[in-house]
């Protein structure tokens, strides 16, 4: 096996400690004629980031990074802490160093991250299309909202406040959520009293089990808190089931498990408490209307109606929908197609019927008034209306007309059950909010003021509706200029294309359209959009002109045979500074379907062909400096398929929903992960393997799962190291095998100049810096929900939440990642996409050159930041020295505390200083934000101005 190393997830895992690893002596730098040599002792083996800058602090040549030790990757000595490097005098385009330019050696140790910001607006939760599923208002008055995105991804249950002011997240929970006693929320860890909680479905993401695949739905809630709600009703695996989950609206959990049991009805569902809480009905099925206990201890009973017959007697419904019960227990069904009300005494006997002239879909009914509120649809006008009803009698009272919803006429009645109701009957005076469900409705939720004889409209105004809000997602990156390009995508709007600058923490507009968010920025310089359908690749500027390939004079020259068809996004595509264009496309053959990659030079001719060949779900394309080709794949270890921390789990073979498709939690992960894939500048290949075959010399054996097929072996060639631990990662939907259901969420990772990989690992809530040969340098990030805004010892939750992070984008700054985002699209989000910027800071630095470590400034001789600290170590006080000079005014400065983790610890400085010149001794008493005394140990001091950062670490010794 040529070359191959095989690394273990964690095998090399990194932390920084106590005391981090430091510089026996000082850096050489010295010329030996074209050659300059580079050489350095270390006292502990840590990861190494080399670089040559010019003396305004400009990059010129990026040396190498990575972990010392038994794997290190070139230009490093492999088991060796002296190392020796030379540097051919180039930059990193392979031009010499302009005449003048002075070169300064950095030598840099210890990698991690430091919460920096969120990027974009900060906003509310918001509902996106078809998202919202129900809504309730609890004894606390506040609205409770149900959201579930394109109705797969894991609901999102949030409170809002009678104003529409958004309160809190009760699902997803937060990190600090005490689950004890729910058996069936698997917790994975419990680190520092922060939870991170078990994915319990891959397709929906859910952390929480059952409360997925949330759809139009009546929700209700007892007099008490405890809200009931149906989960299940909306995507294809759960197409003959519905299952009832039940919350109380301070987010505790009122029985052993939120979720069950079944009802073994599907459909979208209506339910009503009886006034007691005890049981509850549910309509919206079929023909018929059932009763179940609150107590979940057994299943649904028949209450009226024919579960197969309908009719316009007393004794049948034509559609029953909506249902709600008075203070008596009567009971209210919306008899849709009838166009009526009947109501039923608690008994199940008929009382009496309420004739409209419109379709009636949702209802409630005051439980000290009697008053009745339903929405009705119109099949001539196509328009929704909100009546009250006085009484039993029937006479509407007041009437507020909604217009005309798109998508509601009478040969789609799918469309008019898109809407939501909820009562607010617990002050003076009462509220009824209506919820839209529908993609193109002029609203999502208007709050109804009831008078006498009219209602009072007043749209949620402070809630994330129609163009208030825009999601963002990562198009691509920049890595040298620390730039990203974004989607804002709003609902029901057009979408928006931005650059963010991490430096001037700016965004400025963008030429593409929504449309063309599989954009790559090549390393060349210019942006390729893959267009799969016409097989072809455009070229641009950034300004948006297109740059045609010279072999055609256009940019259809990239089509492949016409065996070739629409395959990947994006991040399928990798440019290199040459221009050489590594393409990842579906292929049919003799063999069946599957995976290849075509290389193009700059002209659009075809270098290679299938440099990469029959991978089963091959994405997100990467080369590095030394032409080494890096890709994701479902394919892992066939003797240690899943990362150690996940077979260590005790619950791992239990069944965590066994009404879905999914099985195991094993299964669940084998469909999950993934691995990263790197082979050499020749490529690789991969072919199944019969049951009794062995793989060839120079093969490896790997496997990866199907739920339709089971766990498949393949063999791979080319093969030089692996790192297992990408997630999600669900295979490619492969028309050879039909590996997977669905493959719109996939991770996928980033290179930066460096040749580092920032790798997302939604299981774990982390992104995995790894080096060129896969050894990780450094793991952040930690489980939380929305309201945590990141960077603060709130408690134990962690410094940089990452819900679900699925997308990251590395530059020489920073690491960028989507929190509960997919790998292109914006409207796979709940709590809209959070783009988290985290900082790459480093334990050591060691500049050499025409400036002294000391007087470094990385913009120049205009500018200057010096942070030091003494005593260091220090008990119980030290000074921390700041000197900040700058051509201008110094602008915004800020100094504070971390610890190793990245968590703040104690805010010592936020100011605008005016001055050019800033000159402070600052005392830190060692004690953190709440006032009580910070541990012993590392930390670390930031100061942030001029655009950029600089630490020092101070050591506590108690």
């Amino acid at each position: 096996m040529k070359n191959f190393v095989l690394i273990c997830y964690g095998l090399l895992l990194i932390s920084i400690s106590v005391f981090p690893a430091d510089f026996v002596g000082k850096p050489a730098f010295e010329k030996n004629g074209s050659v300059w040599n580079i050489s350095f002792t270390l006292d502990a083996a840590t990861d190494v980031t080399v670089d040559v800058l010019a003396n305004n602090g400009a990059v010129i040549r990026r040396i190498g990074s990575g972990l010392l030790g038994a794997n290190a990757p070139e230009p490093f000595t492999k088991n060796s802490l002296s190392q020796t490097i030379s540097w051919d005098g180039l930059d990193d385009n392979g031009s010499p160093v302009a005449v003048g330019v002075s070169p300064v050696l950095r030598v840099r140790l210890g990698l991690h991250t430091v919460f920096d910001k969120f990027v974009g607006k900060q906003s509310i939760p918001a509902f996106q299309n078809y998202s919202m599923a129900g809504m309730a208002v609890g004894p606390d008055r506040n609205l409770y909202v149900v959201a579930s995105i394109s109705k797969r991804p894991s609901a999102h249950l949030a409170v809002y406040s009678p104003a529409g002011t958004y309160v809190k997240t009760l699902i997803p929970f937060p990190a600090d959520y005490d689950p004890t006693g729910i058996d069936d929320f698997k917790i994975i860890s419990r680190e520092n009293g922060n939870i991170n909680p078990m994915l319990h479905h891959r397709l929906t993401h859910s952390q929480a089990p059952g409360f997925v695949a949330m759809d139009y739905m009546t929700m209700d809630v007892t007099s008490t808190g405890k809200m009931v709600m149906v989960s299940g009703s909306s995507y294809k695996e759960y197409e003959k089931v519905c299952n009832i989950v039940m919350v109380n609206c301070d987010g505790t959990i009122p029985r052993k498990s939120i979720c069950g049991p079944s009802t073994g009805l599907k459909g979208y569902l209506h339910l009503a408490f009886q006034p007691s809480g005890d049981s509850f009905y549910i309509s919206g099925a079929d023909k018929a209307v059932y009763k179940m206990s609150s107590s979940l201890t057994s299943g649904r009973t028949l209450f009226a109606g024919s579960p197969t017959d309908s009719g316009v007697d007393n004794s049948h419904f034509n559609d029953p929908r909506g249902i709600a019960s008075d203070k008596n227990g009567n009971v209210y069904i919306c008899d849709f197609r009838n166009k009526r009300i009947q109501v039923y005494k608690q008994d199940g006997s008929f009382l009496t019927t309420i004739s409209l002239e419109e379709h009636p879909l949702v209802i409630k009914v005051h439980p000290v008034s009697g008053q009745i509120f339903t929405v009705t649809w119109s099949p001539t006008a196509y328009t929704f209306t909100l009546n009250k009803i006085a009484d039993l009698t029937g006479t509407i009272v007041a009437r507020h007309n909604f217009g005309t919803w798109a998508g509601s006429n009478s040969a789609n009645l799918y469309a008019d059950r898109g809407v939501s109701i909820a009562l607010d009957h617990y002050g003076d005076s009462s509220v009824v909010y209506i919820g839209s469900m529908l993609e193109y409705a002029p609203f999502r939720i208007y709050r109804m003021a009831i008078l006498d004889t009219v209602f009072k409209a007043n749209q949620f105004k402070d809630m994330p509706m129609g163009k208030v809000f825009g999601q963002l997602a990562i198009h691509t990156s920049d890595p040298a200029t620390d730039q990203i390009y974004v989607a804002e995508k709003f609902v029901s709007a057009n979408v928006k294309s931005l650059v963010y600058d991490g430096n001037s923490n700016t965004f400025s507009s963008f030429w593409p359209t929504f449309y063309d968010h599989k954009i790559h920025k090549g390393r060349d310089g210019y942006f390729y959009r893959p267009d799969f359908a016409n097989m072809k690749i455009t070229r641009r500027t950034a300004t948006g002109t297109i740059i045609p390939f010279s072999v055609t004079g256009d940019s259809s020259a990239l089509a492949d045979t016409g065996e070739v068809f629409r395959y990947g996004e994006r991040d399928n595509l990798f440019v290199t500074k040459s221009g050489d264009i590594y393409n990842l496309y579906y292929h049919k053959d003799r063999a069946g379907d599957s995976v290849k990659m075509v290389v193009h030079d700059k002209d659009g001719t075809v270098k290679r062909r299938d440099v990469l060949y029959n991978f089963n779900g091959a994405r997100t394309v990467s080369v590095d400096t030394r032409g080494n080709i890096y890709v994701c794949d479902n394919l892992k270890p066939v003797n240690s398929p899943l990362p150690s921390y996940v077979e260590q789990l005790s619950f791992l073979d239990e069944n965590p929903m066994p009404f879905t498709l999914e099985g195991s939690f094993r299964k669940i992960m084998m469909a999950s992960y993934g691995s990263v894939l790197k082979f050499g500048p020749e490529g690789g290949r991969c072919r199944p393997l019969a049951a009794a075959e062995q793989p060839l010399a120079g093969e490896t054996e790997m496997v990866t799962f199907s739920y339709s097929n089971g766990t498949a072996r393949y063999a791979v060639s080319g093969l030089q190291g692996y790192f297992r631990g990408v997630s999600l990662l669900p295979p490619t939907k492969n028309y050879r095998t039909g590996i997977s259901v669905c493959d719109c969420f996939g991770a996928t990772y980033d290179m930066d100049l460096y040749d580092r990989l920032a790798v997302p690992d939604a299981i774990q809530h982390k992104i995995h810096i790894l080096d060129a040969n896969m050894n990780v340098i450094h793991s952040f990030g930690g489980y939380d929900n929305f309201d945590n805004k990141g960077g603060t010892l709130a408690g134990t939750r962690p410094a940089i939440p990452l819900e679900l992070p699925m997308q990251a984008a590395m530059t020489d700054k920073a690491i960028y990642a989507t929190s509960y985002g997919s790998r292109t699209h914006a409207e796979y989000t709940l709590a809209g996409t959070r783009i988290i910027r985290a900082a790459l800071v480093y334990d050591k630095e060691y500049l050499s050159g025409p400036v002294t470590v000391s007087e470094y400034a990385k913009g120049g001789n205009e500018s200057r930041m010096l942070l030091s600290g003494a005593p260091n170590p220090f008990n119980p006080t030290t000074n921390i020295y700041v000197n900040v000079s700058s051509a201008g005014s110094v602008g915004q400065l800020s100094l504070a505390i971390y610890d190793t983790k990245g968590r703040l610890v104690k805010r010592l400085l936020s100011r605008q200083i005016n001055e050019s010149n800033f000159r402070e001794n600052i005392v830190w008493d060692g004690l953190n934000e709440n006032g009580a005394s910070a541990a012993a140990g590392a930390y670390i001091c930031r100061l942030n101005g001029l655009g950029r950062s600089q630490i020092t670490k101070l050591v506590l010794a108690r």
